[in-house]
């Protein structure tokens, strides 16, 4: 998960944006910071285990799951996190990839899902369910690279709090 917070300018730009990116994976963030370094780019870089996000209610204006909510064994409780550390208003922007929010999964999806769920991927996921479940709205998804994967925009409601994973405000 990447995660953008202004850092005190009044027009966010490349330079004027703080940057925070969390990872399961060790070799992950030495490989951000490493990027970041040869890049001059100042990046707050944490090894994170799932939920809770370690980061305060609305600390966020803007979030970023790249690939990441189809390998998550519970993406609901990432989409709830997500929705709590977004500030009102904020914005998600999501790359990963989905089944149709209004199609079923085809028998070869399925068919391929018996072997990768197990090992690493859910390829039956919808984005509608879990984007709702943090309390977001898609804005504009759109399907890319020979429509298997999806790209969105999710946005938190300015007047809406987050939803739990049971689906209560």
């Amino acid at each position: 998960m990447y995660a953008l917070r202004p850092s005190g300018y009044s027009s966010p730009s490349p330079r004027s944006v703080e940057v925070v990116a969390t990872d399961l994976s060790p070799t992950m963030i030495e490989q951000l910071i490493a990027r970041a370094d040869r890049l001059e780019r100042k990046v707050d870089a944490r090894v994170m285990d799932r939920e809770p996000l370690a980061f305060a209610d609305g600390a966020f204006d803007h979030v970023v799951l790249h690939l990441i909510l189809a390998v998550l064994p519970d993406p609901l409780a990432r989409a709830c996190e997500v929705g709590r550390v977004l500030k009102p208003g904020g914005s998600v922007s999501v790359f990963d990839k989905f089944v149709p929010d209004d199609a079923s999964p085809s028998v070869r999806c399925r068919a391929v899902d018996l072997f990768t769920n197990a090992l690493f991927h859910d390829f039956t996921r919808k984005l509608g369910p879990m984007v709702e479940a943090g309390g977001l709205v898609v804005r504009k998804p759109e399907k890319a690279i020979f429509d298997f994967f999806t790209i969105a925009i999710a946005e938190k409601p300015a007047h809406t709090p987050p939803m739990t994973r049971s689906g209560a405000k």
